[in-house]
């Protein structure tokens, strides 16, 4: 029960009185959703972070980002995306901002496997990333943060267009 309770608190699990539970249906507004929270902690954390950042923290960005690179499934290149992420916003010191975030991409996961035939995420997302960390290593935090809620904001809109992909594909 404790695990339902925990999956339903991510909402990766739905529970209905007397008839069960159940994983909900993709729907592009949960998408929405999850991007828009994405936005807002997101740049949160790298508005904190950015004054702890070491030079090690962003070695190991840049290393997240070759790993992702040369991902040849979306696992791997999620797992890398998430590890780029978590990186430069790990010195934020907030560990309940991390765990919200690190939800987030937790509930993302199932749209990003659903769509993943559908996007090639690998070179807008390097390209994206390179810039945000351009702009981290010269300190310059609003330009930072600027760059990760487009990008972020990017990611879901791509989202949101292959779930629709996706519905039309399934209709026909």
């Amino acid at each position: 029960r404790e695990a339902f309770r925990r999956l339903e608190a991510r909402g990766l699990l739905v529970s209905r009185e007397r008839k069960g539970v159940y994983v909900p249906l993709l729907d592009q507004a949960s998408i929405i959703e999850i991007t828009r929270m994405r936005t807002a902690l997101e740049v949160l954390a790298l508005r904190y972070a950015i004054p702890n950042l070491t030079q090690d923290d962003i070695t190991c960005a840049e290393n997240a980002m070759h790993k992702g690179n040369t991902a040849r499934d979306i696992s791997t290149w999620e797992a890398a995306n998430r590890e780029f992420h978590a990186g430069i916003y790990r010195p934020c010191q907030m560990p309940r901002l991390l765990s919200h975030i690190d939800a987030l991409h937790e509930a993302r996961l199932r749209y990003m496997y659903a769509t993943s035939t559908l996007i090639e995420w690998d070179v807008k997302s390097e390209n994206e990333h390179l810039q945000s960390l351009e702009a981290i290593r010269a300190k310059d935090g609003r330009s930072a943060c600027a760059l990760m809620e487009k990008h972020i904001d990017d990611a879901g809109c791509i989202l949101v267009d292959a779930m629709g992909s996706l519905h039309t594909q399934t209709d026909e």
